[in-house]
């Protein structure tokens, strides 16, 4: 097992090759969730904006690899799933700063999408 997800490796990658990386969202008050901030942190992320959830665990996914070589990714997104409206509102200040936010869908996807990108100069990236 490795601490990872797909928002949470893109941050610790960015994170690798030099660049500012602030992450946003949430984990679980159980035994992966600090295993994740200290991953992320150990490589050098802010890690600031991610809440400890004591209402639900750390999400988590598995990979499924058939004989043919094709994967299906089995999700339960956890305390991720739950990243609120008001966790993006603190942070919004950053994002609106930041000169690529990477998005992960989520519960307030919609909303997080629109207050990442809000006030973005055109030079600057938003990914889904």
């Amino acid at each position: 097992m490795t601490p990872g997800g797909k928002g949470t490796n893109q941050a610790a990658a960015a994170a690798k090759l030099g660049s500012s990386v602030t992450m946003v969202g949430r984990v679980g008050d159980d035994t992966f969730g600090p295993v994740l901030v200290a991953n992320l942190e150990r490589l050098g992320a802010d890690t600031q904006h991610v809440t400890v959830d004591p209402q639900a665990s750390t999400g988590t996914a598995i990979v499924i690899v058939d004989a043919e070589g094709e994967n299906c990714i089995v999700v339960s997104a956890g305390a991720n799933g739950c990243t609120s409206k008001e966790d993006v509102d603190r942070a919004v200040s950053l994002l609106q700063q930041a000169q690529s936010v990477f998005q992960e869908l989520c519960s307030h996807a919609r909303y997080a999408a629109y207050k990442a990108t809000a006030g973005l100069h055109a030079r600057r990236r938003s990914m889904m």
